[in-house]
Order: structure tokens, then sequence, then C-alpha cells
């Protein structure tokens, strides 16, 4: 929690208009996920749906696996239709699945992560059908902790940096004053969205 609370002042020293929005916030800490196959998973299937819908659909997906912790054996022979009942795309599905035969394929394909850099992560990851570079960066942000990832194409974040900034400034020039923490300037602006957005 110290960290934490250092960081978000280290936030707020580099860019004053969101340090604005963490004082009319309090954000709190994220709960980072450990496990990297379920999470990647999980992310998968929230891709382009909103926070509620997600959740309602990884719910029953928990209740037909039987457990929050998921496996690519066990995952792999879910048979399509069921997984098309919890409300999962076919595309998805089809994600998942190639997710599964990859680890399968491959038991080493998280721990090998350990000796890469974020960017190496970032291309092995976007190399698998179904994760570009929004579902890559979430996981690596909230899986693997890496701090200073910024997600491009966040619908949300669109939304909080144009309310924030206004529509004419560039995005770069915004999230650069993040450097190192654009992690956590990142979940500070879903947490405020979250809140409806409190005046600042």
């Amino acid at each position: 929690m110290k960290k934490f609370n250092l960081i978000l002042e280290t936030l707020s020293h580099q860019d004053i208009i969101l340090g604005k929005i963490i004082d009319a916030t309090k954000p709190i800490e994220y709960k980072n996920a450990n496990n990297e196959f379920s999470s990647l998973v999980k992310i998968i299937i929230g891709q382009q749906l909103s926070g509620s819908a997600a959740r309602n659909i990884l719910n029953r997906v928990e209740t037909l696996y039987g457990s929050k912790t998921f496996n690519p054996k066990n995952m792999f022979f879910i048979s399509n239709e069921k997984l098309k009942l919890c409300g999962i795309s076919d595309a998805k599905i089809c994600y998942i699945k190639g997710l599964c035969k990859v680890i399968l394929d491959n038991p080493n394909y998280f721990l090998n992560f350990k000796c890469m850099n974020e960017n190496e992560i970032l291309n092995n990851l976007c190399k698998i059908k179904g994760i570009g570079i929004w579902t890559a960066s979430i996981f690596v942000m909230g899986t693997l902790n890496f701090e200073n990832i910024f997600p491009y194409g966040d619908a949300t974040l669109s939304k909080a940096i144009k309310r924030i900034y206004g529509e004419k400034k560039l995005l770069d020039s915004i999230i650069c004053n993040w450097h190192p923490y654009k992690s956590y300037a990142c979940r500070v602006l879903w947490q405020w969205v979250d809140k409806g957005m409190p005046k600042y």
C-alpha cells in the first residue's frame, strides 16, 4: 500500500490534472491476477464487451467449468456448444481453443516470459490468433505486473482522456507524463469512470 501511495503522489506531481482525478477518485489498489492462462482466457471473453456483460458470461463459464481457475487441457475439451450457450461467440471460442493448443504444445510458454522485456512479451502474445495489442497489454499489465503499460484501443480510457484533457490534445503527449507508471494511471482513470466520473 505504501508503494501504491507513493506512485499516486509521483503521478500527481508529474500530471497536475491527473492529480485532481486521483483526489476525486481516491483510487484503491488493484489485486492482480496470478494465473496466466485463466487471466488471458477471461480477457479474451471480455473483448469489446461492457464490464457487466463480460462478468455475466464469465460467471456462466465458471459455473460450467466448476472453478474460477481454468486449465488448458480441460478447457480445450469443453464442447463449443456448451461454451456458446454461456454467451461466448464462435470467434472467441476459436481464440480460446487456439490459446489452449499453444499452451499444451508449449507448457513453458508463460514461464519463458520471465526472460523477456515487455515489448517481446507483447509481440509474442500478438502472434496468437485473437490476441491483439489491447488484450496483450491488459494481460501484461494486470497479470505480469508491468507498471508502465498503456493499452491502446481501450474504449473506457479513450472516453476518460477526451473528457479530461479535451479532444485536440495528442494521446502520446498526455500519457508520456505518466512514465514510468502508465499502468497505474490507467487504473486511476478506470476507477474514475466506474465511480461515475466525479467532479475534480
